[in-house]
């Protein structure tokens, strides 16, 4: 069921992410308006509060730098870094030196910001590299170093170390460059002096041409981190000699550079993706996702792209685990008759693809948001992205499931709002899925639609929905999640990564499940896989029950030994204002209050501190101490009420 919980979002969502908080920022530079561009004051940023459905204001990244088209990745503390936007628009009829003469080929800027999940507050990043400078013309002032590298249009991913990678897109518009063709990591750190002082994608080897004209560049290219840790990107690249490919980069180990590794992708293949997807370096106009990572499947990865008439599945060949082989295999899987281009596609708690939004070009069509027409769009106009754009009477409005267990499609009930070029889709906290963004028939007039729609899957609202009591704050990776549920008939516990979407892609989606056994006492302990797998940072955790109904999400922190503890929260310091801990655990005062009330905070206290203790028998022993001490406290305590 769809229903509009927002009439206005206030500004156009470009891009968003899910908050530890429960909030959804979403935001943008220039809302896709040249005039607005010029202006150069962008105050185009909002918080929506996932349980009141209110609209809140916040602050930006910059008001003069452009984060319009930027790139984005869940840190492992929470926190939202984005990097690159744009430097200006163009129009047509206008001209500049170098490769970004073409109308809306957009110079990059190099400019990165974190946004504070807890303050609400962005800060300045270290700027991403400088480029190589085009050759002087007499006709155009000298090239500024400042506006060579950037992107505008690139992906960034989290990887299993914590530094983020940033791939594809225009660099700025003294580059020499038409796409900026290097990887650069950004080195995340805990300790705010460091970030600001760290190399922004230190290690740069160079990457193939994306496949297609040199002049098309990498438009946010679908990034995948693989349980072995190596990134796969099912966008199509080009190698110097003209071979198009499916490829893997492998991220820099101790002294060793990254590099980038063919999977000698078949011409069959490659002209099979042209002719459902167009100009395959177009695919930001579809959707690319992550299924599910499984243990009983061994964690074998599979990506499904979705947005044209045909959903293509590509899975590895795998001889063992953590391995992939280098001949990809590829099925068909046919979803809603014809395109959804601009589609998004998010995977819910059960495990399943909820597809939505999009506009298909190529059948006449018409929504409830416009007249009708007859004439479908010719595919001729479709590539490349300079085209015109699509209307949004051309809108897909019904919605599709897959789901990846019966290899099979389903169509669901139709939206109100047509969602097309710059619309965004998100999990919620409690399983419903949160749409918004879209500017008007795609075009660049600064009109967008500003309702916020939520859907909300067969799952929610149903009484018999399992329920998480307590769950322990975090873990680290390959360590042990305690869980309490009063339900016995769980199936399945799973964790799922806190998303951040732009372009119908959302590099950190991922769902992961876990093993998991239930001891004498009842508590469910899951097993976090290996940080290749669990890449750290904040999940929504999710049970599944034998009827396949899901719990709704509670959020946890996922680490490994290399990191500190998350950011503490309001109650880790209200527990160190109130005992006085110190680092070593001591406890120096005694808590106010009278006796439930101190053993209650006593048992908290022990929760807190149990998450440092490096033996894990020792740690999940006081872990459930804790949990049974303060439930105990807890029960008395309202039965005297």
């Amino acid at each position: 069921m769809w229903k509009i919980t927002a009439n206005d979002a206030e500004v156009l969502g470009v891009h968003a992410a899910l908050l530890p908080t429960g909030h959804i920022i979403y935001f943008t530079g220039n809302e896709y308006s040249i005039d607005e561009q010029t202006e150069t004051q962008f105050e185009h940023t909002r918080l929506y509060h996932c349980d009141t459905d209110q609209v809140l204001p916040v602050s930006s990244p910059s008001r003069t730098d452009d984060v319009f088209c930027c790139g984005h990745a869940m840190l492992p503390d929470g926190d939202l870094l984005i990097a690159g936007g744009t430097e200006h628009l163009t129009a047509a009829g206008h001209e500049e030196p170098g490769p970004h003469s073409t109308v809306f080929h957009v110079p990059g800027i190099r400019k990165a910001f974190i946004f504070d999940f807890q303050t609400l507050r962005w800060a300045p990043a270290s700027d991403m590299a400088i480029g190589p400078p085009r050759p002087e013309d007499p006709q155009y002032p000298p090239p500024n170093p400042n506006q060579t590298g950037g992107r505008w249009y690139p992906t960034l991913v989290t990887l299993p170390s914590g530094k983020v990678m940033a791939f594809g897109g225009h660099p700025g518009s003294a580059d020499k460059r038409h796409n900026n063709n290097v990887v650069e990591l950004y080195r995340w750190s805990q300790d705010p002096v460091l970030n600001q002082a760290a190399d922004i994608f230190g290690n740069r080897p160079a990457v193939p041409r994306v496949h297609g004209e040199e002049i098309d560049a990498a438009y946010y290219p679908r990034l995948h981190v693989l349980p072995s840790g190596d990134v796969f990107c099912s966008t199509l690249l080009m190698d110097d000699n003209g071979k198009a490919d499916w490829r893997i980069y492998q991220p820099p180990q101790g002294s060793s550079q990254g590099q980038w590794i063919s999977t000698n992708t078949s011409h069959q293949i490659i002209n099979e993706l042209d002719q459902n997807y167009g100009n395959v370096n177009n695919n930001y106009r579809t959707s690319a996702v992550l299924l599910p990572l499984l243990p009983e499947k061994g964690y074998q990865a599979s990506v499904l792209l979705c947005g044209s008439n045909l959903g293509l599945l590509i899975t590895p060949q795998q001889t063992n685990f953590g391995q992939w082989k280098i001949n990809v295999a590829r099925t068909r899987e046919r979803g809603l008759e014809g395109e959804r281009r601009e589609c998004n596609a998010i995977i819910l708690p059960t495990g399943q693809v909820f597809v939505c939004g999009g506009v298909n070009p190529t059948l006449p069509a018409a929504s409830a948001s416009g007249p009708t027409s007859t004439a479908a769009i010719p595919r001729a106009f479709l590539y490349p992205p300079t085209a015109t754009e699509v209307p949004d009477r051309f809108g897909v409005l019904k919605a599709e499931l897959y789901s990846p267990e019966s290899n099979s499609w389903q169509t669901l009930e139709p939206a109100a709002v047509v969602r097309n070029y710059h619309s965004v889709a998100l999990l919620m906290p409690d399983g419903r899925v949160w749409t918004a963004g879209s500017s008007i028939d795609g075009e660049h007039s600064g009109k967008w639609r500003p309702e916020i729609e939520v859907y909300s899957p067969w799952y929610y609202g149903r009484p018999d929905r399992p329920e998480i009591t307590e769950v322990s704050r975090g873990a680290l990776s390959s360590d042990t999640l305690l869980i309490k549920t009063p339900q016995d008939d769980i199936q399945r516990v799973a964790i799922l990564r806190t998303g951040s979407v732009t372009h119908c892609f959302n590099s950190d989606q991922r769902y992961i499940g876990l093993n998991f056994r239930r001891d004498s006492d009842g508590v469910l302990l899951a097993q976090i896989p290996s940080t290749n797998i669990a890449i750290p940072g904040y999940y929504l955790l999710f049970l599944i029950d034998s009827n396949g109904v899901p719990s709704k999400g509670e959020f946890i922190y996922v680490s490994h030994s290399q990191f500190n503890e998350p950011k503490q929260g309001i109650l880790f310091s209200l527990l160190q204002g109130i005992f006085g801990i110190l680092p070593s655990g001591q406890v120096k005062r005694e808590p106010p209050g009278d006796p439930p009330f101190r053993d209650m905070l006593l048992g908290l206290a022990v929760y807190e501190l149990a998450t440092n203790v490096e033996d894990a028998q020792e740690r999940v022993a006081l872990q459930k101490a804790s949990l049974n001490l303060v439930s105990n406290i807890a029960r008395k305590t309202l039965d005297r009420i």
